[in-house]
């Protein structure tokens, strides 16, 4: 279940329309998450950057409000996903770092890593 927090803006600089966020535009929400990128309808739509108050980020492609299409994911500045997002979740061809060394390369459903991907361990080499 997502955190409701997550979806309550506390500070936005941008345009409204009919009371609801359009265009480029910059959202704070009451949980910490910092979301700046385009907006649709007050849903997220397009290209756009977020935050996470935990320190986790997103830059990529957004579809109705969820990170969907092409993106990295990053956990730090060294361990990363690039590649195609559906829901929030890498599916479809990603590649995985892990302090900056490609571990995965391959197919992703629902954000699980597939067998068919090329895996290496932590020094690059292929397992």
């Amino acid at each position: 279940q997502p955190d409701p927090s997550a979806r309550r803006i506390i500070r936005y600089k941008g345009k409204l329309v009919n009371q609801k966020p359009e265009g480029k535009a910059e959202a704070t929400f009451e949980n910490g998450d910092v979301y700046t990128g385009h907006w649709r309808g007050g849903l997220r739509e397009g290209y756009g950057e977020i935050r996470y108050a935990n320190g986790d980020e997103y830059k990529g492609e957004w579809k109705a409000d969820k990170r969907t299409g092409k993106g990295y994911y990053f956990k730090g500045p060294y361990d990363y996903v690039k590649g195609d997002f559906v829901d929030g979740k890498p599916h479809g061809l990603a590649i995985r770092y892990v302090n900056g060394v490609r571990v995965y390369n391959g197919r992703w459903v629902e954000g699980v890593p597939q067998k068919t991907g090329i895996r290496a361990n932590a020094r690059g080499k292929s397992e």
